[in-house]
């Protein structure tokens, strides 16, 4: 990866942030496509799991997953707000952390994300016990050869979470000296600064 333009330049920095978030929404290869989502567990200890970012709106500060209105992320998000999400790209060694605070949209804040929603991604939605309920047989789950179930099936339990970004931390491993930025959304602008890696 040629980093010439952003090496040293915290403007550029940022933009490579937001470049890099957007491809891992329309790239399904991109090391940034599936994140890790940090949340507070109801008990109080942390939950960190594996999501699909699903959209990136810069000029929002927003960040998009989607989750079963059953699983236990959202009644924690429900609860405590505040996350964090984390992005790492092995190729090209590059994390980003966006912590912020989330929003679930449940109605018709969450209905143009369904309707992008593939069939394959639909069926998960369909299952009737929620996710992390116990299982005798692995197989009970698995998706079925059946008729195509009707196009609302699973919305029902469907949600998205929205983040608003409030701040960005960038770490850039490079062999000639690593990279980290911090921005911070302060009075209508990132205002961005180096850090120790």
């Amino acid at each position: 990866m040629s980093d010439e333009h952003f090496y040293n330049d915290l403007d550029a920095t940022l933009e490579q942030v937001w470049q890099r978030l957007g491809r891992g929404v329309a790239d399904r290869r991109s090391g940034m496509r599936t994140v890790q989502l940090a949340s507070l567990g109801l008990d109080g200890t942390p939950r960190v799991r594996s999501v699909v970012l699903r959209g990136v709106d810069r000029a929002e500060r927003l960040l998009r997953v989607h989750t079963d209105r059953r699983s236990p992320k959202f009644a924690e998000i429900s609860e405590h707000p505040a996350v964090e999400i984390c992005a790492y790209d092995p190729r090209a060694k590059v994390q980003i952390r966006a912590r912020g605070s989330a929003a679930l949209a449940t109605t018709a804040a969450a209905e143009p994300a369904w309707a992008a929603t593939q069939p394959g991604s639909r069926a998960c939605y369909r299952v009737s016990a929620p996710p992390g309920s116990p299982l005798v047989d692995p197989t009970a789950v698995d998706p079925q050869p059946t008729p195509q179930a009707p196009a609302d099936a699973g919305r029902e339990h469907f949600s998205v979470v929205l983040t608003t970004v409030a701040r960005l931390d960038w770490l850039y491993l490079a062999a000639r000296g690593h990279r980290r930025a911090r921005f911070d959304w302060h009075e209508g602008r990132w205002q961005g600064r180096w850090l120790v890696p």
